[in-house]
């Protein structure tokens, strides 16, 4: 009878510290989802961002290379913009993300291609070379 009874009281123990623990490792496990969920709509802003930068540099013929020394960094830009540059392409892109792209990533997008299109591009750097 003794015999019993501890094992039914042992059983009720290790059922209750088990429920628990569950309860405890949800509710932990579901703060942590929140904290993890709650920093993706500034990580999705970061990649819809480098998605619309990488396709206009396609388009537009703009390529860029950084090299790294050994000792230390040395980083070399070098860029090439083509003069002829395709702006009914541009126009085109300009219309998918308005009309298409926007929606499926439940952002708003707004481009202005009017500098690249009308044939004059500058670039202005820190030091004043234009």
């Amino acid at each position: 009878m003794k015999k019993g009874f501890t094992i039914t009281i042992s059983t009720i123990l290790i059922v209750i510290t088990i429920t628990w623990f569950s309860i405890f490792y949800a509710g932990f496990s579901q703060k942590q989802e929140l904290n993890i969920y709650s920093n993706y709509p500034i990580e999705k802003a970061g990649f819809v961002a480098d998605d619309i930068i990488w396709d206009v540099n396609v388009i537009v013929g703009i390529s860029s290379n950084i090299d790294r020394k050994t000792d230390f960094t040395n980083i070399v830009v070098r860029d090439k913009i083509p003069a002829d540059i395709n702006k009914l392409q541009l126009i085109d892109y300009n219309k998918f993300i308005d009309a298409n792209y926007s929606q499926w990533q439940n952002a708003s997008i707004d481009l202005d291609f009017n500098k690249l299109i009308d044939g004059k591009a500058e670039l202005l750097f820190s030091n004043g070379l234009v």
